[in-house]
């Protein structure tokens, strides 16, 4: 190899941050307090994958990855390699903080001579390198906010900050265009900021979920449940995922749990069957958004398909207008979406939607601004609109003339326990994110009634039940062996 491909390769090594951190620093192992190797883990290494394609990303994590190990060993990388580079590493407590620096302090540390960079200032919590003008600083939440300029931060266990919503609005109010928030968690409560701007579709922000998986195997984590004996929610939200609730959850987690293996997302791979239950045949699908929908599976010919609308204002800061369609017979969810859209609009891509899905029939709550859906429904000459039922609590009651389902007390408790039912038998089959997680902080309240936690939405639950009511008027029995005998390609 030539002097030439040699200082090539070197320079490669050196901008990966991959390899220059598992080539040139060492770290103190957790258990034996040695200084070793950094090798990185499978969970690192994805997260050093997202991080060449995002700059503002939200992970919420199972505990023990090595995530902020990781995240410091990146932004370390960074201050090194580009100039100009001011990071800020926030721990939620003093302890953290301390914890983080020293292992930035470890890195520095053990990095070769030859390619350690000139320190010129390292006190207990900020380190400076004065030839490449950046710098790194380590504080405590609690002097998080205002008066620090960053260009590159990490935030770690946002949930169990104090005063967390004015602190989060002043770190992103002074983050400069295109520089990088990494916030790493585990998960805290429904409702707090951090669910919140996980939950948000909108505020540009990549979520990245690391599970137990990515380091234990099934037997393992049952030996770790066993550790937490008599705290099930609080292991649930250290490795299972789960964001804890104040209240008792509508929708016990042992039912939505078996719908978790089947969830989609844009990009991953789906199949169905254009065959036989017999003879079948499978075709591949791409779950992808079309016409702002996003599409789990395709219209198939002679299918039936119910359509739930739940209708929004349409203002920027209100609650999301949301579509889902089930395939009536396997109650498969094929289709979604989530958006802030005003009514009358709204009730046009509902019709549009409709007829592409064969001629859906329509579910939507009449109340409030369904009846601009309502309206625009009929003026498209739309021919598959449900229809009220006379009396629910008279046996034989026929359908009424009246358009839409309108939502009261009886009718809304019956939604909620048609849609469980559904789920824990199986008679339905869901695939988007949102619903499971909007079924996870859907809790009964002290007046009784079935809503959202607070700070939390439930627009795409409530579009869901309204399709499970269009079953009724949809004949066909749910047939579960298309589904039983699905591999999902991931």
């Amino acid at each position: 190899m030539t002097d030439t491909n040699s200082q090539e390769l070197m320079l490669r090594r050196i901008r990966d941050p991959k390899d220059y951190l598992e080539s040139n620093v060492r770290v103190k192992g957790k258990t034996s307090g040695q200084i070793m190797p950094l090798k990185l883990k499978p969970a690192q290494i994805h997260l050093f994958n997202v991080l060449k394609k995002f700059r503002k990303i939200l992970i919420t994590k199972a505990r023990q990855l090595g995530i902020s190990t990781a995240v410091v060993g990146w932004l370390y990388h960074r201050a090194i390699t580009v100039p100009g580079t001011s990071v800020g590493i926030i721990g939620y407590n003093a302890a953290m903080a301390k914890e983080l620096m020293d292992k930035m302090k470890v890195f520095i540390e053990t990095t070769p001579p030859e390619l350690r960079p000139t320190v010129t200032k390292m006190t207990g919590m900020e380190i400076e390198f004065g030839k490449l003008h950046s710098k790194i600083q380590v504080i405590a939440s609690k002097n998080a906010g205002r008066g620090y300029t960053f260009t590159d931060i990490l935030v770690t266990e946002l949930p169990y900050w104090e005063d967390a919503d004015s602190k989060m609005d002043a770190i992103l109010g002074g983050l400069p265009e295109g520089g990088t928030i990494i916030c790493e968690s585990t998960p805290g409560l429904a409702g707090d900021r951090y669910h919140r701007m996980w939950s948000d579709p909108d505020n540009g922000f990549y979520k990245l979920e690391l599970g137990w998986w990515w380091e234990y195997s099934k037997e393992q984590m049952e030996s770790k449940r066993k550790e937490y004996s008599g705290d099930d929610d609080r292991f649930r939200r250290e490795f299972c995922m789960e964001f804890g609730v104040e209240g008792a959850l509508v929708f016990d987690k042992r039912i939505i749990a078996p719908q978790r293996k089947y969830q989609l997302d844009i990009g991953d791979k789906n199949r169905y069957n254009t065959g036989s239950v017999a003879r079948p045949e499978w075709q591949e699908f791409e779950v992808h958004e079309e016409d702002r929908l996003k599409v789990f599976l395709p219209p198939m010919p002679g299918k039936s398909y119910v359509l739930g609308a739940d209708v929004a204002k349409g203002l920027a800061d209100g609650d999301y207008s949301t579509c889902t369609i089930f395939e009536r017979v396997s109650g498969e969810q094929v289709a979604s979406f989530r958006g802030k859209v005003d009514p009358d609009l709204f009730g046009e891509m509902l019709a549009k939607w409709g007829y592409r899905y064969n001629t859906a029939m329509i579910v939507f709550e009449v109340n409030n601004h369904g009846n601009s859906v309502l309206t625009t429904l009929k003026r498209l000459n739309y021919p598959n609109i449900y229809h009220r039922i006379g009396k629910y609590d008279v046996a034989g009651t026929d359908m009424t003339g009246r358009l839409g389902f309108e939502t009261n007390e009886q009718t809304r408790g019956m939604m909620i326990d048609d849609f469980r039912k559904c789920v824990r038998d199986m008679s339905v089959i869901l695939h988007e994110r949102d619903l499971m997680n909007e079924m996870m902080t859907f809790v009964w309240k002290r007046t009784g009634k079935g809503e959202a936690t607070d700070g939390t939405h439930d627009d795409v639950l409530m579009s869901a039940m309204l399709a499970v009511q269009g079953f009724r008027q949809v004949p066909g029995d749910v047939d579960l062996s298309q589904i039983d005998i699905r591999e999902f390609i991931r």
